[in-house]
């Protein structure tokens, strides 16, 4: 609302179009003959001509506390951008009041022989033009509380209310006999435990928790007065508490070596900083030797593990190359000098009689079983099929030799779908023939069975004349061959054991009659693999 008067009694009132809203704070100022209000809407200036126009700060809306006019300008304090200085309708320039390093939020100011007198939460206060703190009024009065009411000039004399009363301040009067405050150090906690400060200066790894407690005896200025206080190896900069908060704390400091320093100020005034240092030492885990020793177990450890790697590696080796030259030796078994001879004679016996239907069948079983028996000792498994097959080729060339008297069975069961390592069998089935057959009279029977359980079993029964006359054959005859069974099957076992950590193993049983020999049982047990 605008109004005017014409000096006597009569007053005219005029509302002004776009003021519809609540106003906390207005200034007139009478040089660009503006008015600036402070309303819930923000910040406007209303122009001579009606016109209003929002001042904004990087086009954010501006809400001051209070708008005062000194020297042609208008003062506005804010919350968030300190006290502006407003000409024209436009800011042209800012003030930031600083108290202990940081800016003070103001409710209220008057500007008193170009100094800024500026109500806050915190007191009463006197600023230079640039922000600069000059005086704390309100402990320099020894005002009973920090809590300002109001604040006026009356005929260049400031009257203050305060939770005391009504007092008048004189701006000129200053404490010339201001001395150095002293501050002192009263206690000091580790883990909450009292230790005197003049001997503990080490303190244990997990003592890890200091609280420093100190004073400075004051009756009068306890408003006006603040701690500085710094932990050299912790803070970066000085903190600063007010009078009440004399106690700091720290929780979790790690191991090292600190100074924890602090002072006392009062209106500009320092006391000298007192000191106290201390070291937390480092964990046992956390020392040199500790370390050292940690990496020489560490590298230790590696060094066996690489040993013990190392040692498998070559024993896996060791057990290929041992399994390679078993292979050879089953080889050498399944073609032995012996059964090439007597397998060629048959065939030959069998073209000189003219049977050449025969002979071509058991010359093209011969090369089969060559080529079978060259192609499976690469391998490390082969299928059940193949070596049944392997099995019989062998036998058909072993019947040749022994003509009509040999007769033998294999007796597969419900064995199928696995796969085993190649050439184990055969040597046992030629032991039985050379050891346990051939020397027999009448008929020879061998009888090979198959049987599936968590390996495979596979038994083979003669009707020879027992191991015990066959060692007497051979020690009469001082025969130089020696059985298959011996330490040639018994290392390939032993090996492929080894390898393919199975349970790989073979036994010999005598069969009697009437307390007579009449046979040899041998019991073979061969981990397999499951092709599906």
């Amino acid at each position: 609302m605008k109004v005017e008067s014409d000096g006597i009694k009569t007053f005219n009132t005029q509302l002004l179009k776009g003021v519809d809203f609540r106003i906390y704070s207005i200034e007139y100022n009478p040089e660009d003959h503006c008015l600036y209000a402070s309303t819930a809407n923000g910040l406007f200036t209303i122009f001579p001509d009606g016109n209003i126009k929002p001042l904004l700060i990087n086009k954010k809306v501006i809400y001051p506390n209070y708008l005062h006019f000194y020297n042609g300008r208008i003062y506005a304090t804010t919350k968030a951008n300190g006290i502006l200085i407003i000409q024209h309708g436009k800011i042209v320039n800012v003030i930031h009041p600083i108290i202990n390093n940081q800016e003070e939020i103001l409710k209220k100011i008057s500007i008193h022989q170009n100094t800024i007198i500026a109500k806050s939460s915190n007191g009463l206060f006197q600023f230079d033009m640039n922000g600069k703190l000059l005086k704390a009024l309100h402990s320099v009065f020894g005002f009973s509380s920090k809590r300002i009411i109001d604040f006026t000039f009356h005929q260049n004399q400031l009257w203050v209310s305060h939770s005391g009363g009504v007092q008048p301040i004189n701006l000129n009067y200053n404490k010339t006999t201001l001395q150095k405050p002293f501050i002192r150090l009263n206690h000091i906690l580790v883990n909450d435990e009292l230790i005197n400060p003049f001997q503990t200066r080490a303190l244990n790894s997990n003592q890890r928790k200091i609280q420093f407690i100190f004073s400075s005896t004051t009756l009068r200025n306890h408003e006006s007065m603040h701690y500085y206080y710094k932990l050299e190896g912790y803070d970066l900069n000085w903190n600063i508490n007010n009078y009440e908060s004399n106690q700091i704390t720290y929780s979790a400091l790690a191991p090292g070596n600190y100074t924890f320093y602090f002072k006392v100020e009062n209106q500009g005034v320092f006391s000298e900083p007192v000191s106290y240092s201390f070291t937390i030492d480092a964990p046992f885990y956390a020392r040199w030797w500790f370390i050292a020793f940690v990496i020489i177990l560490f590298l230790g450890i590696v060094l066996l593990i690489y040993r013990w790697q190392l040692n498998i590696q070559r024993k896996k080796s060791q057990q290929i190359n041992e399994l390679n030259a078993s292979k050879l030796t089953a080889i050498q078994s399944q073609m032995n000098p012996h059964f090439i001879f007597n397998s060629l004679n048959s065939i030959q016996d069998l073209i000189l009689k003219g049977d050449v239907e025969h002979s071509y069948s058991y010359i093209t079983t011969f090369s089969n079983l060559v080529r079978r028996t060259l192609s499976y000792s690469e391998k490390d498994f082969i299928d059940f099929d193949q070596e049944i097959k392997l099995l019989e080729l062998y036998l058909s060339l072993e019947k040749l030799r022994f003509k009509k008297e040999l007769n033998y069975i294999i007796d597969i069961k419900n064995v199928e779908d696995i796969m085993l390592p190649p050439l184990l069998i055969q040597p046992f089935i030629e032991n039985s023939l050379i050891h346990g057959l051939l020397h027999k009279e009448g008929q020879k029977n061998l009888k090979i069975t198959f049987e599936l359980n968590e390996t495979l079993i596979c038994t083979i029964s003669d009707n020879g004349i027992g191991r015990e006359k066959s060692k007497a054959i051979k020690l009469r005859q001082r025969s130089e061959h020696e059985s298959f069974s011996g330490k040639a099957i018994h290392k390939r076992f032993e090996i492929l054991s080894n390898v393919f950590e199975g349970d790989f193993g073979y036994k010999y049983e005598d069969l009697y009659e009437n307390n007579e020999a009449i046979g040899t049982k041998v019991i073979l047990s061969i981990p397999i693999k499951h092709k599906f």
